[in-house]
């Protein structure tokens, strides 16, 4: 029999590999909170995600390889003021956008070196006080480090909390498949 007494709390009653809890729910919720000028999202495959956060915000960008979904087209015919963009993220970097977003959803290529990449290019288009969220971050078990499951993007917020500490503060919700929360330090041109 196993020992729930050494689960963490968050953990029990969960069976891997089911996520604990819908992360698109949450990120509609902080959508609504933040109501952003510019949303962007890297990584919208079958759209849901997108089209719920899009709704929240003056401007949204999603960015995949892939061609829109039919949900992504439905929500481009009803709101002018989503756009997106087929290719990579490197692709779409390059460019030369000169938008800044309130909110970023990372959602594409797992693997450390592409999330990063995509990371530190967007972390200064961010405006103070936005939100880089980064998705799969706390993986229940080494099977969802592999790459062709999860990947290995966990290790991301290490680099953040490392190397950028006095740009952001983080906080990693751990909860299966984890999601990062990274909010641009405001500077001291603001008071609390």
């Amino acid at each position: 029999m196993k020992d729930f007494t050494k689960i963490p709390v968050y953990l029990k009653n969960v069976p891997p590999p089911a996520e604990t809890f819908n992360h698109i729910e949450f990120l509609e919720f902080l959508a609504k909170w933040v109501q952003p000028d510019h949303y962007l999202e890297l990584g919208v495959r079958s759209g849901v995600c997108f089209s719920k956060l899009s709704r929240h915000a003056k401007y949204s960008t999603g960015v995949d390889t892939v061609e829109p979904s039919p949900l992504v087209k439905s929500a481009m015919q009803t709101n002018s003021n989503i756009n997106y963009f087929k290719g990579t993220t490197d692709e779409y970097f390059n460019s030369k956008i000169k938008t800044t977003f309130d909110l970023v959803f990372i959602d594409a290529d797992h693997s450390y070196e592409q999330c990063l990449k995509d990371f530190l290019n967007v972390k200064d288009k961010v405006v103070k006080n936005g939100f880089v969220i980064l998705h799969d971050t706390y993986p229940y078990s080494k099977k969802f480090m592999e790459e062709k499951v999860r990947g290995d993007c966990y290790k991301v917020p290490m680099y953040i909390r490392e190397n950028l500490h006095s740009e952001w503060e983080l906080v990693t919700l751990p909860f299966n498949p984890g999601l990062t929360i990274a909010k641009k330090s405001p500077g001291s041109d603001i008071w609390y």
